[in-house]
């Protein structure tokens, strides 16, 4: 199972590479659709949303190019949430199924009413900042996250559960059927 909060996550890793408990996000970007985007980490005690506002180009002297949603050298900190017109996308190194996922508003407070927030097109409230229902989410390794003016327009994805979907017993007797087969097949040969 893969339970953690992306500040810890962010804190633990190198690149753009997020692991936990052997489930590790291979891929977070972003969409706007008057330009290009890209995933944030906002680091004080939000979460994960989208900047829309570029990069500023540094030498990789002082660490490369950095987001101009950055506290320390871009101007765009209010754009570092996930807002009306902006897709978040997650992938993941295999099939997960959501367990639990904690948002924020854009204030970084809980979201205390019902939001609505959108997992792959399909919408979830959210309650005292938990989003509900996620049984209802099918299993995939990508997810698409947007928000909308029905509810708070805008969030932070904060923390999240999944959990590795394991490969069906019925998958690994195919194989192992397979297998078989194919050691027959070299004993008929000798």
């Amino acid at each position: 199972k893969y339970e953690a909060d992306f500040a810890q996550l962010q804190a633990s890793t190198t690149g753009s590479q997020l692991s936990s408990g052997g489930v590790t996000i291979t891929n977070a970007s972003g969409s706007y659709p008057n330009g290009s985007a890209h995933a944030f980490f906002d680091s004080s005690n939000a979460g994960l949303g989208v900047c829309h506002s570029g990069y500023t180009t540094r030498a990789s002297s002082l660490g490369g190019n950095v987001s101009n949603c950055s506290t320390n050298f871009g101007g765009a900190t209010s754009d570092d949430n996930l807002t009306i017109s902006e897709t978040l996308f997650l992938t993941f190194d295999k099939v997960v199924k959501f367990t639990d996922l904690v948002i924020r508003d854009a204030n970084h407070n809980l979201i205390t009413a019902n939001s609505a927030i959108f997992i792959g097109g399909v919408g979830f409230d959210a309650v005292g900042g938990v989003v509900q229902g996620l049984s209802a989410l099918l299993a995939s390794n990508s997810f698409t996250f947007a928000t909308n003016a029905r509810g708070v327009p805008q969030i932070y994805l904060t923390s999240a559960s999944v959990s590795a979907v394991p490969l069906p017993a019925a998958g690994l007797l195919l194989l192992g059927g397979l297998a078989g087969l194919g050691v027959a097949g070299r004993r008929r040969k000798a």
